[in-house]
C-alpha cells in the first residue's frame, strides 16, 4: 500500500495529463506580427481532478495563461503561450515548463518560429543605403569612452536584395574592430555587427572611427562610429562637485530668417557657474559647413560668447535646427548640447 501511495504522489507526467502536442512551430511569419499565440490543449487522463499549479517560460517575452480551475477526469484544459517578438532576432525557440499538482516533474512544451522582413519594413528601418545593404544611420553613437578602456556595442544592417551578401569591410580605422554575427546575410534579412573600440590616446571630445562596406569587391561610401572621450571615472564625488560648471546663458541661439544661398550667422553664450576656470576642449556641429569660433577658457563666474557661421550648403528651405556640442573639462557637465534655429526662404 505504501508503494501504491508513493506511486500516486510521484506520477510521471505522461500518467496524469496528455497534451495533443508538446511542440509547435509557427513557421516563417511576417515581422509585422508582433505577437504570436498558440493553445496547447491537454486532457485529464486520470480518474480524479487535476490542477495546474503554475507554468513558466524560459524568456519573459513569452507570456502564459492556463486553465486555473480543476480539470475533471476526461475533460480538457489549455495552456496558452503568447510570444512577443524580440527586436532584432530572426528566429526564436522557447521552452515552457508546466507544473501539475502532485506531479514531481514538469511537462515541457516548446514553441519556435522565425520572422521575415518585407521591403517596406526594411526600407523604413534602414534608410541609409550602401549598395544592396541598408543601415540605420551614417554615424553610429557609441556613447562615452575612456582612455585605455575598451568600448563595445553593436549595430544592425539589412540586405535588400534577392541574393546572399557576404559582409566585408575596408579602410577600418585604427582602434576599431568589427565582428558580424554572420558573414553571409540572407536575402531580405538583417544581421548584427558587433564593434570594439580601443581608444589609445588622450584626445578629448568627439572621436570618429570609420569603415567602408564592400560588396562583391565594390567599395561604397564609408560610415562612422562616434564616441566621446572622457576621463572623470577616477574622480571622487567631492572632486566632481568642485569642478567647473558650464550653463547655457539666455539670448542668441537663433539666426533669424535668411534667403536661400546666403550664409547664416548666430551666437550663443556660456556662463561658468563656478569658482574654477572652465577649459573648452572642443566645440563642433555634426553638420558639415558649420564654423564656430570660441574661447579656450571661461573664467570663474564669467560669460563667454561663441559665434557660428553656417554655409548655404548646410541649410535647407524652411525651418532649420543646427545641433552644436560643447566639450569641456567639467566633470559635472562634460558635454553640453544646444540647438541653433532659424528659417531659410
Amino acid at each position: 500500500m505504501f508503494i501504491s501511495l508513493l506511486t500516486a504522489v510521484l506520477l510521471y507526467p505522461s500518467d496524469v495529463i496528455k497534451f495533443e502536442e508538446l511542440s509547435y512551430d509557427f513557421g516563417v511569419r511576417p515581422r509585422t506580427e508582433n505577437v504570436l499565440t498558440h493553445d496547447f490543449v491537454f486532457t485529464n487522463s486520470t480518474s480524479a481532478t487535476v490542477s495546474i499549479s503554475y507554468a513558466v517560460a524560459t524568456c519573459s517575452c513569452t507570456r502564459l495563461k492556463w486553465t486555473s480551475t480543476p480539470v475533471q477526469p476526461g475533460a480538457q484544459g489549455v495552456v496558452t503561450a503568447e510570444y512577443h517578438q524580440e527586436r532584432g532576432y530572426d528566429t526564436f525557440e522557447k521552452f515552457i515548463s508546466v507544473f501539475v499538482e502532485g506531479v514531481s516533474k514538469p511537462y515541457v512544451l516548446r514553441i519556435a518560429g522565425s520572422f521575415k522582413d518585407n521591403d517596406d519594413i526594411l526600407l523604413k528601418e534602414f534608410p541609409v543605403p550602401r549598395g544592396e545593404l541598408g543601415f540605420r544611420e551614417e554615424v553610429i553613437a557609441a556613447g562615452k569612452s575612456y582612455p585605455g578602456k575598451e568600448v563595445s556595442g553593436r549595430f544592425q544592417l539589412a540586405n535588400f536584395s534577392d541574393n546572399n551578401v557576404t559582409l566585408s569591410f575596408a579602410d577600418v580605422s585604427d582602434g576599431l574592430n568589427l565582428f558580424p554575427d554572420r558573414l553571409s546575410v540572407a536575402p531580405h534579412s538583417r544581421v548584427y555587427v558587433n564593434y570594439l573600440l580601443q581608444p589609445d590616446s588622450l584626445v578629448w571630445g568627439r572621436r570618429i572611427y570609420s569603415f567602408t562596406p564592400v560588396i562583391r569587391d565594390l567599395a561604397f561610401e564609408s560610415l562612422s562610429i562616434s564616441t566621446m572621450l572622457d576621463n572623470f571615472s577616477g574622480m571622487s564625488s567631492a572632486e566632481r562637485n568642485a569642478s567647473a560648471f558650464p550653463v547655457l546663458a539666455d539670448g542668441g541661439r537663433d539666426f533669424g530668417t535668411v534667403r536661400k544661398g546666403q550664409k547664416a550667422k548666430a551666437s550663443f553664450s556660456i556662463f561658468n557657474k563656478s569658482d574654477k576656470v572652465l577649459k573648452v576642449r572642443a566645440v563642433y556641429s555634426e553638420l558639415d559647413g558649420v564654423e564656430i569660433t570660441s574661447p579656450g577658457t571661461i573664467g570663474p563666474r564669467e560669460t563667454a560668447s561663441f559665434d557660428l557661421t553656417i554655409s548655404p550648403a548646410a541649410l535647407h528651405t524652411g525651418r532649420n535646427s543646427v545641433k552644436v556640442t560643447l566639450v569641456s573639462d567639467s566633470a559635472l557637465v562634460p558635454v553640453l548640447d544646444l540647438y541653433i534655429n532659424g528659417n531659410v526662404r
